[in-house]
């Protein structure tokens, strides 16, 4: 019996390692080039543009993609007293990231308003590491003038860097033939099986071709979000079939009849985009 545990997992590694190298990468391992940013704000007297905080936060975790802290986060982790805590800071580096810190934020973005009749409005970039700041943005409006978001990301991109803003997607390829070519905008991505989702910038859309001789190449066309893995399936037919195409055989039209998606395993509203082909087949979004 001593013997028989230890065969039993060795028998079982070679799947285990196998489902690791095509398995989507984890969000932990898309996420580990992020950084958790707090925005936090810090009013004198100035009631005018309100959550003016609240939508800096969102509109840094839309254009980015980074975890962010905003002000009703930062209130849920550290209590209601954080916003008394952010006003004796006074804007102070030190005190500002040593806040971050204690919010697990690796940088904070904080907001300081104050009014001499216009609404002064100083943004400043702390690392909470150093408690140095980094990046600051100035700006003076009227108390009765609105922030559009095209300002907002204005302001972000010029507090962060260029980097911040490059996301990324993955696409998942696979095919029930192996030593398939796969070319991705055509440039030769390797052949089938392929050791693990292809990283490509995102929100874009790129070509697909999987090919092998004897064979009817596949073609697609997918649509690849930020943040999401695109799994493509790519069915190789032999040419002695490529008389007929797959909107022609029965079993195509009986999918249709039965309700089957062409396309299936979509989730929040969004669509890939397959060029129709005779050998074009379903194509799955994960996140």
């Amino acid at each position: 019996m001593r013997n028989l545990v230890p065969r039993i997992l060795l028998s079982l590694l070679p799947g285990v390692l196998a489902a690791l190298l095509v398995a989507p990468p984890s969000a932990a391992a898309r996420g580990r080039s992020r950084r958790t940013i707090a925005v936090l704000e810090f009013r004198q007297d100035v009631s005018a543009l309100p959550r003016l905080a609240e939508r800096m936060a969102a509109r840094i975790r839309k254009l980015t993609g980074h975890p962010v802290i905003g002000p009703t986060e930062a209130r849920q982790k550290l209590g209601a007293d954080v916003d008394d805590i952010v006003a004796r800071c006074q804007g102070k580096p030190a005190c500002v990231g040593a806040l971050g810190a204690r919010l697990g934020a690796s940088e904070v973005i904080l907001i300081g308003m104050s009014s001499l009749g216009d609404v002064i409005i100083q943004i400043s970039r702390i690392r909470t590491s150093t408690r140095q700041p980094l990046t600051s943005v100035a700006h003076t409006t009227s108390a009765s003038a609105k922030i559009s978001d095209a300002v907002l990301d204005q302001w972000i991109r010029r507090l962060l860097p260029a980097r911040d803003f490059l996301r990324y997607g993955f696409i998942q390829i696979r095919s029930n033939r192996k030593g398939a070519d796969v070319l991705l905008d055509a440039a030769r991505r390797g052949t089938t099986p392929l050791p693990g989702p292809l990283k490509v910038q995102a929100p874009s859309t790129h070509d697909i071709r999987v090919k092998k001789d004897g064979f009817i190449p596949f073609t697609a066309q997918v649509k690849v979000p930020p943040d999401a893995t695109i799994q493509v399936n790519a069915t190789l037919v032999p040419m002695s079939q490529a008389a007929i195409p797959y909107y022609k055989r029965w079993w195509f039209w009986t999918s249709i009849a039965s309700g089957v998606a062409i396309v299936v395993g979509l989730s929040a509203g969004l669509a890939v985009g397959l060029r129709r082909s005779d050998d074009t087949v379903p194509a799955v979004i994960r996140w």
